[in-house]
């Protein structure tokens, strides 16, 4: 096994570390930790398959883009749970039926759903990476009047993951088949990310335990 298959097998295999720090933290957890538990459970099952199918080779394609539904609307639902401003829940609100009609056009009319959709990963970095900042903008207007100790605060942690992961990959997704006959290696960054990200997501539920 090369290191580029190595490092992408260690990446699939981080999506243990949220469902570890969640079990370990479960009687701390209220009920929306509960419920990220649960669907880092459900992710962790859909990318275990996701991986079995390739191995297999297995279009594994129609699952992932499906799935793309499920995990937007997921980190959707948090941030609307999560954010004040009522407007701004309005559009998050909105913003997860916009995306879920999205991909069905995009896996109809653009990509085959049998292709990796670059251009729905693109629209959900976007979309993700606004939510994040208008989270950490209200994370900042109730640290300048309250003492919160930010570091304790899950959604913080959840908030710099999705912000890095989304982020950290936008232009490998926007450039998606340009890298990809380039050279496929340059996808190994995406498995940095990855890890990293799975790590901080770990924290968001080992941080109730301090």
């Amino acid at each position: 096994m090369n290191y580029y298959k190595l490092l992408v097998t260690i990446s699939m295999a981080s999506i243990i570390l949220p469902n570890i720090g969640g079990i370990l933290a479960y009687r701390k957890l209220d009920i929306e930790g509960k419920k990220i538990l649960l669907f880092f459970g459900v992710f962790m099952i859909v990318d275990f398959t996701i991986s079995w199918l390739a191995n297999h080779n297995i279009n594994n394609m129609p699952m992932f883009n499906i799935f793309s539904i499920l995990e937007y609307g997921f980190y959707a639902y948090l941030f609307y749970s999560n954010i004040n401003n009522r407007n701004w829940r309005k559009g998050i609100y909105y913003s997860i039926w916009f995306f879920s009609a999205f991909t069905i056009f995009a896996v109809i009319f653009i990509r085959s759903i049998y292709e990796f959709n670059s251009e729905v990963r693109v629209v959900e970095s976007l979309f993700l990476v606004f939510c994040s900042l208008l989270y950490f903008s209200q994370l900042s207007n109730t640290l300048i009047f309250e003492r919160t100790k930010i570091f304790k605060i899950p959604m913080f942690w959840i908030s710099i993951g999705v912000l890095f992961y989304f982020a950290g990959n936008f232009f490998l997704f926007l450039f998606f088949r340009e890298i990809s006959q380039i050279s496929p290696t340059i996808w190994s960054l995406h498995s940095v990310v990855n890890i990293i990200t799975n790590s901080l997501f770990m924290i968001s539920f080992l941080c109730r335990l301090k």
